[in-house]
């Protein structure tokens, strides 16, 4: 067990240094999700990698009784994404004056490079949480225990958001992610392959933001 929870600890302080290396050194250099997201995906599918050859063998209880229904779900999920991306831009304006406003947050502007350097860290934090989710059940925490837990703790590591984005996107995010918690771990640890449903919810998060701020940001310039 003291192993255990060495690793467990191990992780946490991996998912820390992995976020202060990429704002306080990719970031910080003007590497970002759009103009480098070939740098920005090469980084989270490293960083994935490594946690996966460290931590993987956690994972194995998770793979267990295949479920194709939520590849299927998965895979509408991708498409819907991609749609969003292509028709949005085409039928909508773009709210250049909040795009301009909030340049760092890359959501905003829905292109697809951002799609796909942010799919590799929403990769690589869902096994991140899927990690910290098995942790905690292996303690001998309920779900609704570990949902509480999960909660506490997400808002904890989000919390820097409010310095790192600002206040309006950090308080944005850290409720984004509360919510998320009283999710994630029932799906995960309850439904065959939840997790999987848990990274469609983390995904359409970033893309419905965006349309939504596409669709309404005119209305709202009107008033």
């Amino acid at each position: 067990m003291d192993n255990f929870l060495a690793h467990t600890l191990l992780l946490v302080l991996m998912w820390f240094g992995t976020w202060a290396f990429f704002y306080f050194y990719l970031i910080g250099r003007g590497i970002n999700y759009v103009k480098d997201a070939e740098v920005t995906t090469l980084y989270f599918l490293f960083v994935s990698v490594t946690m996966l050859g460290l931590f993987g063998d956690r994972l194995a209880p998770f793979l267990d009784d295949y479920a194709g229904l939520p590849f299927g779900i998965l895979a509408v999920a991708f498409l819907l994404n991609l749609g969003i991306y292509y028709y949005v831009p085409t039928f909508f304006r773009r709210p250049s004056v909040l795009i301009k406003k909030y340049p760092n947050e890359f959501f905003l502007a829905l292109d697809s490079r951002y799609l796909i350097s942010k799919t590799f860290d929403i990769i690589y934090q869902q096994i991140f949480i899927i990690l910290l989710v098995a942790a905690l059940a292996r303690i001998g925490l309920s779900v609704k225990e570990i949902t509480l837990a999960f909660a506490l703790l997400f808002s904890v590591i989000h919390f820097p958001l409010i310095w790192i984005e600002g206040r309006l996107w950090g308080i944005y995010f850290m409720t984004a992610a509360l919510l998320s918690a009283l999710f994630f771990p029932p799906l995960i640890l309850q439904v065959p392959y939840g997790f999987i449903y848990t990274f469609i919810i983390h995904w359409g998060f970033y893309t419905l933001s965006g349309m939504l701020f596409w669709v309404f940001a005119p209305m709202l310039k009107k008033r």
